[in-house]
Formats: C-alpha cells, sequence, structure tokens
C-alpha cells in the first residue's frame, strides 16, 4: 500500500486543509464604533462670512443626559477652547455614548458686543469630525416711535425686546423707545394691544443692521 492510500494520512491531508482554510477566514465582527470627536470651524459675524471680532471667544461643548430621577436631565461640559487670531476654534473629546440628540457646542464669550450668545445651542454629532461656523450677533438698536390715533379709555401697549424687558405705554401717549436687539438679523418686534377689554396682537418683524440705530413708527 502507497503512502496516497493510507486513510490516516488522507485523514491529516484533510485536517491540515481545513486548519489553513480557517486561518484565512476573515473575521467580520465588526469594529466598535469610535467615539472620538471632533468639531471645528470660525466664528463669524452674523450674516457675512467675515470673521467676528480680533478678541479671542470662547467655545464649550456640552453634554445633556438623564437621570436617575424622572424626567430630569443633567448637562455637563466635556470640553472648551478658545479662537486663534483669526477666529478659527478646534474642540475634541471622547463621547460618553453616541447619543446623537445629547451633544451641543455654545459660543459663549463675555465681549460687550455680543447679543445673548449663550441661547443658541448647534448640535454635533459624537464619533465624528465634523465642520462648524458659528455666528457672533452683534447689538443693534430700534428706536420705536408709537402714536395711539384712536385713544380709548384703559389703552395699554405693551412691547417686549424679546430679551426679557417690557414696556408698558396707557392712553394716548406718545411714545420713543430704544430697543436692543440682534444686529444682521430680523427681529420679531411682539406687541401687544389691550382695548375694551380685548386683546390684539400688533407684533411685527424689521431688519436691524449690526451696530446701527434704526427708527420704527407704530400707530395703533
Amino acid at each position: 500500500m502507497s503512502s496516497h492510500d493510507n486513510p490516516i494520512h488522507r485523514w491529516l491531508a484533510a485536517l491540515l486543509l481545513l486548519s489553513a482554510t480557517l486561518a484565512c477566514t476573515k473575521d467580520d465582527t465588526p469594529e466598535p464604533s469610535s467615539r472620538e470627536t471632533e468639531v471645528y470651524g470660525r466664528i463669524v459675524l452674523r450674516g457675512t462670512n467675515h470673521k467676528a471680532t480680533n478678541f479671542p471667544c470662547i467655545v464649550r461643548a456640552y453634554h445633556t443626559f438623564g437621570t436617575d430621577v424622572l424626567w430630569v436631565n443633567k448637562t455637563v461640559k466635556v470640553a472648551e477652547t478658545l479662537t486663534d487670531s483669526n477666529g478659527y476654534y478646534s474642540l475634541q473629546f471622547t463621547a460618553a455614548n453616541l447619543d446623537k440628540f445629547g451633544y451641543f457646542i455654545r459660543l459663549e464669550t463675555p465681549l460687550a458686543n455680543h447679543y445673548n450668545p449663550t441661547h443658541r445651542q448647534y448640535q454635533i454629532q459624537p464619533g465624528q469630525k465634523q465642520e462648524l461656523n458659528l455666528n457672533y450677533t452683534p447689538y443693534a438698536w430700534l428706536k420705536l416711535r408709537t402714536k395711539n390715533v384712536n385713544p380709548q379709555v384703559g389703552d395699554k401697549l405693551t412691547v417686549d425686546n424679546g430679551n426679557g424687558e417690557r414696556y408698558v405705554i396707557w392712553g394716548p401717549v406718545e411714545a420713543n423707545l430704544v430697543l436692543l436687539m440682534a444686529g444682521n438679523a430680523t427681529n420679531e418686534v411682539p406687541t401687544f394691544l389691550t382695548r375694551n377689554n380685548t386683546g390684539l396682537k400688533l407684533s411685527f418683524n424689521i431688519f436691524l443692521p449690526a451696530f446701527d440705530t434704526t427708527e420704527y413708527y407704530l400707530e395703533y
């Protein structure tokens, strides 16, 4: 009997072939998704592509997640940085999870000519590298002139500047109000007239250029 006809030899050859096949089989187990996150971009003056300011701006990233208390969320800072001399920023952090709704960044800086920058949150995707330009919203002023052309007893005009400040004008008074608002942006000015125990909304929208005063006449 030749060695080729030996059952033991045939069995060993088959075993060696199977081992080689298994060794060459690719592992199809997917690699875990990376939680490394990077956000970069520039701080631009709202309504333009220009650098917003020559001063450094603070950019912070946050993570919001649920707690053990029902309906209570917790927000923690996960990274922060300053812009460079050209207005660019870059933030890197390792996300705790890949919750696509749980992470955001904010422009936060105490510069005098910001208009409520912390009111705007920019959602970001954890585990990704992404570019995001942030708007620096400058001041603008609205000089609102009001005139009651049909005064009634008990007339009350309420004006809201959208920043938590309200002004009340009674009766047939002509008034001049100067409201601090967002520049390079269309602002809604919520205005409400109470007359004869009836409420009437008089809100209007007006575009205000940055660092400028715009007059608007409201007759009611």
